[in-house]
């Protein structure tokens, strides 16, 4: 999976910054990304706004490499912390109420990161880079409607748990839109969302099966075929 708000927080993980010389300028485009996809309200992130996450995301997980399942467990302890914290802090009933609907988000969203970083523990790193690519390269606003789920859920997340210190109405409507959002990636997950996944990815790791044979590879597979009997 792929966390951007990793970002935020590379003082509170066991991650080398200094091996990855792409950090610093991924964490500054992130900032500006963040601040313009914060100043809208939750109504306005549409397919366009996760798009722009979306890439930037799987620009971050090539510069990660097999680092970012990792990234993303410890980065779930420290949001997760981050959220108790919040709570402790506050006396108002709606924040409580908001903060606890969050945590509940966050750890469903968790939940599909596991099943994630299960089926991808079973690629080769190359059938994961060919994964990711294939993402990729899917034009923004045509992103398949289960990878659209996915994003869209850790995007409002992480735009709420940016609100912590924001007005409690504030982080109250991006935690309502973060509840709805994990929801529906969660009722997606559990019907037609794995299944398209798996053929998705059955399809493009056959796709490239053959990409390194040579002439004679092709002669040894079909050449008993045309043989005369």
């Amino acid at each position: 999976m792929l966390f951007p708000a990793a970002l935020d927080h590379l003082d509170e993980l066991t991650l080398d910054a200094a091996a990855l010389p792409e950090l610093p300028g991924l964490a500054a485009r992130w900032a500006t990304l963040k601040a313009d996809l914060g100043r809208l309200e939750p109504a306005q992130i549409g397919a366009e706004q996760v798009a722009r996450f979306a890439h930037f995301a799987l620009e971050l997980a090539e510069a990660l490499g097999p680092r970012q399942l990792a990234v993303a467990q410890e980065l779930g302890d420290v949001l997760g912390q981050a959220l108790v914290a919040a709570e402790l802090r506050q006396r108002d009933v709606l924040a409580h109420f908001a903060l606890r609907q969050l945590g509940q988000a966050l750890h469903d969203f968790y939940q599909v990161v596991e099943a994630f970083g299960q089926l991808f523990h079973e690629l080769s790193d190359d059938e994961h880079q060919l994964v990711l690519a294939g993402v990729k390269l899917a034009d923004g606003a045509d992103l398949p409607v289960e990878t659209q789920h996915i994003f869209r859920a850790e995007l409002l997340i992480t735009l709420a748990i940016d609100s912590l210190a924001a007005p409690v109405a504030q982080l109250a409507r991006w935690t309502r839109a973060a509840v709805g959002a994990t929801r529906t990636l969660s009722a997606s997950m559990a019907t037609e969302g794995w299944a398209s996944f798996r053929a998705e990815l059955a399809r493009l790791v056959a796709r490239r099966e053959h990409a390194d044979w040579t002439l004679e590879d092709l002669d040894d597979e079909f050449g008993p075929w045309s043989a005369t009997p």
